[in-house]
């Protein structure tokens, strides 16, 4: 299959009513019926063809509960989404010199459920995603993700959530000290939280909660392979009647690093007290801003503990109908583990402008430049990053899209330099 395939097999305005329409009740007769119903679009055979067979009975596995089908639509209770991306990388492993090029495509199905009880809310999304790389078999990889949440509401004063999530994906070799070509390296995050907002009057919220955060990463050659971390959470929040907010936060936590080297610190706790503002300034106008203070103290090797300042802000401006512009900025206090690094100083200025073209047409673009500063082994890199992409939706169950990509670093290391240009096509369909 090559990267034509993906766009010339789309005409978008031949789609056939589906609505009240019989299909057979079993796993094999569905997938021969909507094959056979949408045989004339060839980017919708392909999805299917493409994706694993684990991947096509999740994706009619609702259908399995009813002998009528029907196009989705942002009300329904259940939702499935089918999606197929091909992304042409020529640089895969980020290397200053001899890069290698790769050809990676995915294949997922989502299956959504939002569902109102009275005064409750649920919301739950699972996705299984298949990545295939042409050149590079060894790195093939199944992820499973999920989040779920229940907004509960005991009377209107008193509300919250409880949350669960788990977010696997392949990560790039952007980190990498040497090829790492027959280990898949993946990066899974797992977070549990519960929430309590208490109103007990006018616009006034108490905050209190529990989170708990596991992230594991599997590659040997990432500045953090992970750890486990509970946090309790207390805050008090003003909302005023434009529907600006102030959020005042204090966060302690107790973690320990899932490394496997003893001369590395294994637990460590964190004190991190953050003031937030989220201010509406027109209709057409917000800025969101975070300024945090973030205290860690390791249980072994002080040497590694860290405090300072970290911080977010974004502008969000839209001076028409179909233009939106995005002006961000971040500072934040990242793990680096190794021997002679303590931790790492991250800051990003990003810019995204978004354009509606028309109402099925939207253009994105996005230019940023980061900055990460090692201390302890004197570390200084940069990387800049562009994008210009393109969505199409013919129908509103059918979307398109293609994007390129490039990202450049420069490295006081030696042999750390590298540019990279990826192009990306994409097709979702949601039944």
């Amino acid at each position: 299959m090559g990267a034509n395939d993906i766009v010339s097999c789309h005409t978008g305005e031949h789609f056939i009513n589906l609505q009240a329409t019989t299909i057979p009740l079993n796993s094999n007769g569905i997938i021969r019926w909507m094959m056979n119903h949408y045989g004339h679009k060839g980017y919708v055979r392909l999805a299917f063809s493409s994706l694993p067979r684990v991947l096509r009975f999740s994706l009619i596995a609702p259908f399995l509960m009813t002998s009528t089908l029907a196009l989705a639509d942002a009300q329904d209770t259940v939702n499935v989404i089918a999606g197929l991306s091909r992304t042409m990388d020529d640089n895969f492993f980020r290397k200053s010199v001899a890069p290698v090029s790769e050809t990676i495509t995915t294949s997922y199905a989502t299956l959504s459920v939002n569902k109102q009880y009275s005064m409750q809310r649920l919301n739950f999304d699972y996705t299984i995603r298949s990545n295939t790389y042409q050149n590079y078999g060894s790195l093939d990889s199944v992820n499973n993700n999920y989040k779920g949440s229940w907004a509960w509401s005991l009377t209107p004063r008193l509300t919250g959530t409880v949350s669960a999530l788990r977010n696997e994906s392949a990560i790039a070799f952007t980190d990498a000290t040497f090829v790492a070509a027959s280990k898949t390296p993946i990066l899974a995050n797992e977070v549990q939280n519960f929430l309590m907002d208490w109103a007990p009057q006018g616009n006034l919220h108490l905050l209190g909660g529990f989170t708990r955060t596991v992230s594991l990463n599997s590659s040997n050659f990432f500045p953090d392979r992970g750890n486990t971390t509970n946090s309790i959470d207390l805050g008090i929040k003003y909302e005023f009647p434009s529907g600006s907010a102030v959020t005042m936060m204090q966060h302690q936590r107790e973690g320990e690093f899932a490394n496997i080297d003893p001369s590395l610190p294994q637990t460590f706790s964190e004190n991190e007290t953050e003031a937030k503002l989220n201010w509406r300034v027109t209709a057409k106008s917000s800025v969101n801003t975070r300024l945090a203070f973030v205290e860690r103290m390791h249980d072994q090797y002080s040497s590694k503990n860290y405090s300072g300042v970290v911080g977010d802000a974004s502008v969000s401006w839209a001076p028409t109908s179909k233009l939106q512009l995005t002006a961000s900025a971040a500072s934040i206090i990242s793990v680096y583990q190794s021997l002679l690094a303590n931790y790492a100083r991250n800051n990003t200025l990003s810019f995204t402008p978004t354009y509606a073209f028309t109402n099925k047409i939207l253009v994105t673009g996005s230019a940023s430049i980061s900055e990460r500063v090692v201390e302890g082994i004197n570390e200084t890199e940069t990387i800049e990053n562009a994008s210009l992409g393109v969505d199409w939706t013919p129908r509103r169950y059918v979307s398109l899209g293609a994007r390129v990509q490039r990202m450049s670093r420069t490295s006081t290391t030696a042999n750390r330099d590298f540019t990279d240009l990826m192009t990306i096509l994409t097709a979702n369909v949601n039944f």
